[in-house]
């Protein structure tokens, strides 16, 4: 069961009459799905979101800090529940799939399962895309 995915990217702007390269610097807004609907903060002319919600009564904060200097694109990612005292750190390759271990919330209608996070991203001439999903598994009998 997928419960959210988040969409996004940049290109990158040359704009050589600027001299300290964050005003007018624009980063596209991430598409989100209806599940969990996010609402995040991009900083770092495109390299950092930082996105929180309402899941299950709790505020849920989700920070994800891209890596593109290396040819295997990376993101640290933080997961936070400050009501539950819960935060999980990891940092995370293109490509893979992890368990959140401990995650403290439930999926409505199912109660609890195993959480897990992917992560994909693409590097481009221009600039990067990447697209974050959180999976609830459940182990049927």
């Amino acid at each position: 069961m997928k419960l959210n995915s988040a969409k996004g990217g940049h290109k990158r702007h040359h704009n050589h009459h600027q001299k300290s390269g964050d005003e007018d610097y624009e980063c596209p807004t991430p598409v989100m799905s209806d599940e969990l609907p996010l609402t995040c903060d991009v900083t770092d002319h495109c390299g950092t979101y930082t996105c929180s919600a309402e899941f299950e009564g709790e505020a849920v904060k989700l920070s994800l800090k891209f890596d593109r200097s290396q040819e295997t694109l990376s993101a640290d990612i933080v997961l936070k529940v400050p009501g539950r005292d819960f935060e999980w750190k990891h940092t995370l390759k293109s490509g893979e799939k992890i368990q959140v271990e401990g995650f403290p919330l439930s999926i409505k209608g199912i109660g609890s399962a195993d959480m897990y996070l992917t992560l994909t991203m693409d590097k481009y001439m221009k600039g990067m895309s990447f697209q974050a999903s959180f999976i609830g598994v459940l182990e049927l009998f």
